[in-house]
């Protein structure tokens, strides 16, 4: 039998991997000409929010917010935006069908966390460690709770009919969205980012590097 060349061999063994592993330029979803995607992303330095068109993978405009946005929150039904601006106690709103800020809303100081459910817009305040609540069809503030946890770092989630704060020192701070009341706290080290879903509270400890997983029924 004949001898195949090493060269000749690595040629054929690479076309062979090249023809099952089914090698072909990457395709797009085909969408219709008037469907639209965008992603939003703050910009702290300059009081923006830059609006990106992920359809055709590009910039699509920068709004001007107030002073220092630091977080967003979507409202799906209302088809808005919110950006949290801490440098000028604000929620800017963003209409998401015509990518425009429409509304200015005041709230309490230094609010640096935001998050939406039951028909409202929620800051946590760092300036005096309050949540404000912001009715997102009237556009205005319609609750300050007193919680409490002033200071820096900490997180702000909403899920089934409960407002989550996380802080430094006070790990968990659990707010009845039906009654605006403070209904559990948890005080001791840990705290940080956090997440409630999926049937849990999820919150991280920066001093032990950890995550917990809380049941949000615990008392």
């Amino acid at each position: 039998m004949p001898l195949v060349p090493r060269s000749q061999l690595a040629a054929v063994s690479l076309s062979l991997i090249l023809a099952l592993s089914g090698c072909h330029k990457p395709s797009f979803p085909s969408y219709g000409a008037s469907y639209r995607e965008f992603a939003y992303v703050t910009s702290g330095a300059s009081n923006t929010v830059t609006v990106l068109d992920v359809v055709n993978l590009r910039q699509d405009r920068t709004l001007q917010v107030g002073k220092t946005p630091t977080g967003l929150a979507v409202n799906p039904v209302r088809n808005e935006v919110y950006a949290v601006n801490s440098g000028s106690n604000s929620v800017s709103v963003i209409d998401a069908t015509t990518n425009a800020v429409v509304a200015t809303i005041p709230i309490g100081p230094k609010p640096r966390f935001i998050t939406a459910g039951e028909g409202s817009v929620w800051t946590l305040n760092q300036g005096d460690g309050t949540i404000s609540r912001v009715d997102t069809k009237t556009g205005k503030l319609v609750a300050t709770i007193e919680c409490g946890i002033p200071g820096g770092g900490g997180d702000l989630s909403y899920a089934d009919g409960f407002v989550w704060a996380a802080m430094f020192d006070f790990p968990l701070t659990k707010v009845d969205a039906k009654t605006n009341k403070v209904v559990g706290q948890w005080a001791g080290p840990g705290g940080d980012g956090m997440r409630a879903g999926g049937g849990s509270v999820w919150l991280s400890n920066l001093r032990l590097a950890s995550v917990w997983r809380i049941p949000p029924q615990q008392d």
